[in-house]
């Protein structure tokens, strides 16, 4: 992915509120971002506890394939495992194209370390 974006910061917002932008973010980068202090106590909170809100179905399904059948103990535990890091990844980058709006310099720090991409996309601006 490149370190290189095409907007400034204040491009970024207007493009952004209008829904003219395309933003990539790198999702394995996006994780180990969620884990720094580069990240606020309430986006790093939520986001831990969204995680363990899905490794607690675990137990669950756990329970329920051994009430009712022996094979779907497997089955159920591997698709909460995949769902679990489908939403983990995918409520990341959402979590740090929500900070980048709201803070300049974070938004420079995942431009340059190649965390984002951001173009602004002429097809939808108006």
């Amino acid at each position: 992915m490149q370190n290189i974006s095409s907007l400034a910061y204040a491009d970024f917002v207007r493009a952004s509120r209008a829904g003219s932008v395309d933003v990539e973010v790198h999702p394995q980068l996006a994780s180990h971002v969620m884990d720094t202090s580069l990240m606020p106590k309430d986006y790093r909170f939520a986001y831990r506890l969204w995680t363990w809100i899905w490794l607690s179905l675990v137990p669950v399904a756990l329970a329920i394939g051994s009430l009712y059948s022996w094979w779907w103990t497997p089955a159920l535990v591997a698709l909460l495992v995949m769902a679990q890091a489908i939403t983990r990844s995918r409520t990341a980058t959402s979590f740090i194209v929500d900070y980048a709006r709201e803070d300049e310099l974070f938004y420079d720090i995942m431009v340059q370390l190649g965390v984002m991409r951001v173009s602004e996309n002429p097809r939808r601006t108006g």
